[in-house]
């Protein structure tokens, strides 16, 4: 993964905190952050520039960002919302999501029915000033097709065509900052 969890938990969600860093040689970088009282604007096109993440104006960008549970399984618990995005930006100063697919959820909802999760999920970020990490969340061996538990069973055929899919329709989105 991209990041490291300080292993906080906000209270009655499967939100953890993480710590994103962009690597950069000596010094601590200081990342940009909204307040409450910001009003919320599309996030701009990231680059890489040596060992740094960089915006337009080749300022560096260093990630501050929230993991959230499976969209699916949010979406089913009835958290799945706007507010969810305007939590972590807000209260946490996040201004990085990682949205974990789960292979089974992936096929359970079908990937036109994940993709407008997904569409949601990309709509309320921007609104709400954050990027955006999509993690193919499959924890084992792909070429052994040997994982840790069911939800994460994939196949190598599988695992491309969902990162085909997610290429086509997101890979011109600037707040789609990594895929994972």
């Amino acid at each position: 993964g991209f990041g490291q969890a300080e292993g906080m938990r906000m209270p009655g969600r499967d939100i953890f905190i993480t710590t994103l860093l962009a690597a950069a040689s000596g010094g601590l970088l200081v990342a940009r952050g909204a307040t409450a009282q910001e009003a919320p604007s599309p996030v701009p096109l990231i680059q890489v520039a040596g060992t740094r993440f960089v915006g337009p104006r080749g300022d560096t960008m260093v990630f501050r960002g929230v993991s959230f549970s499976d969209p699916d399984k949010l979406a089913r618990e009835g958290h799945w919302n706007r507010a969810l995005f305007e939590e972590a930006r807000l209260r946490w100063n996040a201004n990085i999501v990682r949205l974990p697919v789960h292979p089974r959820a992936w096929r359970e909802r079908g990937p036109e029915a994940y993709l407008a999760l997904l569409d949601s999920g990309l709509t309320w970020a921007q609104e709400t000033s954050l990027y955006v990490i999509i993690d193919w969340h499959s924890i084992g061996n792909l070429r052994t097709e040997l994982f840790q538990d069911p939800m994460y069973n994939t196949s190598r055929t599988e695992t491309l065509r969902f990162w085909q899919i997610i290429a086509a329709r997101y890979g011109q989105r600037p707040a789609v900052a990594f895929y994972e």
